[in-house]
């Protein structure tokens, strides 16, 4: 069974039980600045788990994923693993308050033994350690014998999507290759290459603050995640993700590419290819910061490897017509801008291999001492200097039985970038609000307001009564934008006799206006009644940044072609920033033509007017 044919009969199988099959939501999670990149099939989800969004029916999905970064990496196994990747598509169904536990493992059973017709035999299952329920439920629905139930802590069957948010106990249910492979039963050791988990049933049923404190969520949901590439292997019974029938045939028409092509450099190349890929249809190109570092690392380590085969000369952007004959049939939209891709990651390449030869004889020079641990002074010049990402670094230590002196590193990293700022763990999105209240937005038509303080949080996100210095507020009506689509959120003040507050910031959670506050005297009490002001002077400048870049996207089309698209901005009462897709660089001829076209209708002094419109109505009007 290939792997196009497992991800249909999944999702067909689970709309035969009635739940509604979602497309995948994009790498990069929208709304949510908590993670960096989609790493489950839950994510999309994440409101309607903490109760922000009402589904009424269970959901089912093939849903693409990045693990790179943060709670979830992978990066540094690949190529080292039979199992391990960047970029996977994670199978799941989804239960919002429909079903529990007793469905979402029945479910799991009946796919793998009656659709798959995995011998039953060949399965063996992970609860954790405190939940009964789900051993019972194993033992006596399904059957499976006690001695094939291992009973684990948290940090094997206890599943969150990162340090905050939503969570919940998990079991596993892992597939035994047999006797030719090495490992030992899940909970009594390494399981290695032999016993693989293949589902994870995740039983979400609690939301996890800043403190670690859990809270539970409103309805207790499920949420599982199938590898597809790993049950993919178990059904072609190739014992690893990179010889299932996608990574076989990619390997077998980029190694012709190579001189000296070995298995472990084609696995990597071919899965931080697709990887690649991915994240660059999503306009994510190679920089120094953010994602597109993210993006840099994975094609600098795919190079490194092309570099092991003895290739001296780009040949990624050359990869990707093999990866779109195989591909393309799954994905047309992501192939829509292809050229921009091939061009992006050709220039990459080049940039690298630029100082890719000189950094590789210094490092070999320092490897060929006699020495146990590679300095930090030199892991530090080859990030700075040579561009080699510090786990590329690393992974070429590790193949000489060598270690990095990481604190030395860090040290000197911690220097070049001291002053910049560091990001808290708590995100405001993990808040879990109460469904039930009620709260409106006003602010399209007034800058103030009479309003009721319906909640309070404090500031690791706690529900609590009263705050007297910092936290957050919802009120029963605002007129305070909440930033989103790049456009930051207003200040302002809350006027309250007796007290002096400040609103610092505004963030959207679900359909909810969160308002973070400053107290400098007196307090904030649940159910207070108060004046909320805006900073309209703030406001206007916003306004105006907000149509300069309407203004911007329509001078850059007109000067560059229609092709030219939004792919993000920043937009606050200072300056705006304007992402957009376009396969060259600005000439200055086309500068000056798109600067001239904006100032002339700055100068026109047209009237401006806001509308509240639907998301295609707003592309339908350009």
């Amino acid at each position: 069974m290939k792997l196009t044919e497992i991800r249909k009969n999944f999702l067909k199988y689970f709309d035969s039980k009635e739940h509604e099959i979602i497309s995948s939501s994009d790498l990069i999670p929208h709304g949510d600045d908590s993670i960096l990149f989609t790493n489950a099939g839950m994510v999309q989800f994440k409101d309607v788990f903490l109760g922000l969004e009402k589904r009424t029916k269970s959901a089912t999905s093939s849903q693409k994923c990045l693990r790179v970064g943060g709670k979830h990496n992978d990066l540094e196994n690949v190529g080292f693993t039979t199992r391990h990747q960047t970029f996977f598509e994670m199978l799941g169904n989804f239960s919002f308050g429909q079903y529990f536990k007793e469905q979402a493992i029945e479910y799991a059973w009946e796919f793998l033994t009656d659709e798959l017709k995995i011998p039953q035999e060949k399965l063996f299952i992970t609860v954790h350690q405190s939940d009964d329920e789900s051993e019972q439920l194993w033992l006596n629905n399904i059957g499976i014998s006690k001695d094939k139930i291992a009973r684990l802590g948290d940090e094997d069957n206890f599943w969150s999507m990162g340090e905050t948010g939503p969570c919940g106990p998990c079991s596993e249910i892992f597939y035994d290759y047999g006797e030719n492979f090495e490992g030992s039963l899940p909970g009594e050791g390494d399981t290695g290459d032999r016993y693989v988990e293949i589902w994870n049933l995740v039983f979400m049923e609690f939301n996890r603050n800043a403190k670690g404190e859990l809270t539970p969520l409103p309805n207790k949901c499920v949420d599982t995640g199938m590898g597809l590439e790993r049950i993919c292997s178990v059904m072609q019974n190739v014992g690893s993700n990179f010889e299932t029938d996608l990574f076989k045939d990619l390997k077998i028409n980029i190694s012709k590419k190579f001189e000296t092509p070995n298995d472990q450099s084609l696995n990597v190349v071919a899965d931080h290819l697709r990887a690649a890929f991915f994240l660059m249809s999503e306009s994510v190109m190679p920089s120094n910061e953010g994602r597109g570092y993210v993006l840099r690392r994975i094609i600098r380590r795919a190079v490194r490897h092309g570099y092991k085969m003895d290739r001296k000369t780009p040949f990624l952007y050359e990869c990707l017509e093999n990866l779109r004959d195989l591909i393309e049939n799954d994905f047309k939209e992501e192939f829509t801008d292809f050229p921009r891709y091939k061009l992006a990651l050709e220039q990459e390449e080049k940039l690298f291999f630029k100082t890719l030869s000189s950094g590789m004889k210094i490092l070999e020079q320092e490897l060929s001492k006699d020495l146990k641990i590679v300095s930090g002074e030199i892991a530090f010049k080859l990030h700075d200097t040579y561009g080699f990402p510090i786990d590329l670094t690393r992974t070429i230590s590790q193949e000489k039985n060598l270690s990095i002196d990481e604190v030395g590193f860090e040290k000197l990293m911690a220097i070049q970038k001291q002053g910049s700022k560091q990001s808290s763990m708590f995100n405001a999105k993990d808040i879990v609000i109460d469904p039930n209240l009620s709260s409106n937005f006003i602010g399209h038509d007034k800058t103030s307001c009479e309003a009721n303080c319906i909640a309070l949080f404090d500031e690791e996100g706690t529900s609590v009564d009263k705050i007297s210095s910092r936290g957050f507020a919802i009120f029963s009506e605002t007129p305070f934008y909440a930033e989103m689509g790049g456009q930051v959120g207003d200040i302002g003040s809350v006027v309250k006799k007796g007290s002096e507050i400040k609103v610092i910031d505004c963030k959207k959670v679900g359909n909810f206006h969160l308002h973070e506050v400053e107290i400098s005297s007196g307090e904030l009490t649940k159910n207070d009644n108060a004046k909320l002001l805006i900073d309209l002077a703030r406001r206007e400048k916003i306004e105006c940044n907000h149509s300069a870049t309407h203004l911007l996207h329509s001078a850059l089309r007109e000067t560059l072609g229609d092709a030219v698209q939004q792919k993000g901005s920043l937009v606050n009462d200072e300056k705006l920033r304007f992402d957009f897709s376009h396969g060259a660089k600005l000439t200055q001829p086309e500068i000056e033509s798109i600067e001239k076209i904006v100032n002339s209708q700055i100068e026109s002094s047209s009237i401006t007017e806001t509308k509240t419109m639907s998301f295609q109505d707003a592309l339908d009007s350009g």
